[in-house]
């Protein structure tokens, strides 16, 4: 069990025992300490998330609420007996109680500034305040310090100050994480072009503006911020740790595929300028330059396009965009077990389509002789579907998915030919 978890328990146990002007002094401490464990750990990824997580948590959250719950029986029971009193919860009035009293405050005020902090970042993620939003958090918290060190007194003082004076010292050393993000991505890369991306879900980076310690955007899970370095005809790439200010080497094939960006050599100076194309940007082992009409999105192993010709559907009750996609490194390919040959398109009739319209479906899969391409031919269930078939061609490390119209799908390997040839379009220099 993390060490921190266990202070939180025993911090709890120890309430029962202490007199009362200490445990309700001491009582906020334990909350303080759990909330300080999620934030140092973080989240954790739903995939680490099995029975072992689920029933330690389970066993932390009970013995907390159990505790509690005596804390408050004691001074329930404290009221009954009437020594539930002020001067009880007060305490002696000597100097090392009140030096106790500064040292709590001292404690609550610090978690309080890294919590707040937290809420800052996350909530002023996306924006473009950069290091001028960090520095302008910096210079308040430090006017509010100095106002609370003017004009307040005792415990709460104490606490406010500290408050203050942590998030003034936490904004005061994120100012630099713009200089540190550029100068760590440089020496990541070496002499390779690099770029600068996000989550899938995120805003491209397109400003030295949105890597400010607040201002960069924050995911839940998966990656804050990567550096993608191209070397020949693979990518290297690393994560940004805010915790740790620096960034920490991944693995593109085990991590979330992220957005794709454009490796650059003088990447800093465009970046820094705010003359990123975000319609470039390295998929794969190539790069592709498309044209916005097309409504590209690229992540760093596929990269799909907009066709109303051969547009994709899903098999889902809810449609996908009207989209075409070409994915690198897919995983390996499974023949299912009812997949007729390729030849078997070629005999498909009306009756055919009036079975697949009751529901029986259609697959076929195979090698195409001529090309060696190997091919899955999809129509499932039409009464969804439209009458879609759903297409996939595999050549070499390359995975291309389209659809076409049971009527035209006698055309199948021609429309996979115009479908590579509009991808090929695309594609420039690394």
């Amino acid at each position: 069990m993390d060490s921190i978890l266990v202070g939180f328990l025993a911090l709890c146990a120890l309430l029962l025992f202490l007199p009362l002007d200490l445990m309700w002094r001491l009582a906020l401490v334990p909350v303080l300490v759990r909330l300080l464990e999620r934030l140092i750990n973080g989240p954790v990824h739903w995939s680490d998330q099995g029975f072992g997580y689920t029933f330690g948590l389970l066993i932390i959250n009970a013995a907390g609420l159990t505790i509690a719950a005596l804390v408050v029986l004691r001074l329930l029971v404290a009221a009954v007996r009437r020594r539930l009193t002020v001067a009880a919860l007060i305490g002696p009035d000597e100097a090392p109680r009140h030096f106790f009293d500064a040292v709590i405050w001292i404690v609550l005020g610090g978690g309080a500034a890294l919590l707040s902090a937290q809420a800052l970042a996350n909530g002023l993620g996306g924006t473009r305040g950069g290091q001028v939003l960090d520095l302008a958090i910096f210079a308040l918290a430090l006017v509010t310090a100095i106002a609370a060190a003017a004009y307040m007194r005792g415990g709460p003082g104490v606490f406010a100050l500290t408050l203050f004076l942590g998030l003034a010292a936490i904004a005061g050393y994120g100012a630099g994480q713009t200089g540190r993000i550029l100068a760590g991505a440089k020496t990541f890369a070496g002499d390779a072009p690099w770029c600068l991306t996000t989550g899938r879900r995120a805003q491209p980076i397109t400003s030295s503006r949105q890597l400010g310690f607040f201002s960069l955007q924050k995911a839940e899970f998966g990656w804050h911020l990567v550096v993608l370095a191209r070397e020949g005809a693979t990518l290297r790439a690393a994560q940004w740790s805010i915790r740790s200010q620096e960034f920490v080497p991944t693995n593109l094939v085990t991590s979330l595929n992220g957005r794709a960006c454009h490796p650059r050599a003088d990447y800093t100076k465009v970046l820094e300028s705010g003359q990123i194309d975000t319609n470039v940007f390295a998929v794969g082992p190539h790069t592709y330059s498309v044209p916005q009409e097309y409504e590209p999105e690229a992540l760093t192993d596929r990269l799909r396009i907009a066709s109303e010709r051969y547009a994709t559907t899903t098999y889902a009750s809810l449609p996908e965009p009207a989209q075409i996609e070409l994915r690198y490194g897919a995983r390996a390919r499974i023949t299912p077990e009812d997949a007729q040959p390729l030849d078997a398109i070629a005999a498909l009739d009306a009756p055919a389509l009036s079975r697949i319209l009751e529901g029986e479906g259609f697959r076929a899969a195979g090698k195409e002789p001529d090309t060696d391409r190997w091919v899955q031919v999809r129509c499932l269930s039409f009464r969804r579907q439209d009458e879609i078939c759903e297409i996939q061609v595999e050549s070499g490390d390359a995975r291309y998915t389209f659809a076409l119209r049971f009527s035209n799908l006698a055309q199948w390997s021609i429309a996979a030919e115009e479908v590579t040839a509009l991808f090929d379009s695309f594609r420039v220099p690394n």
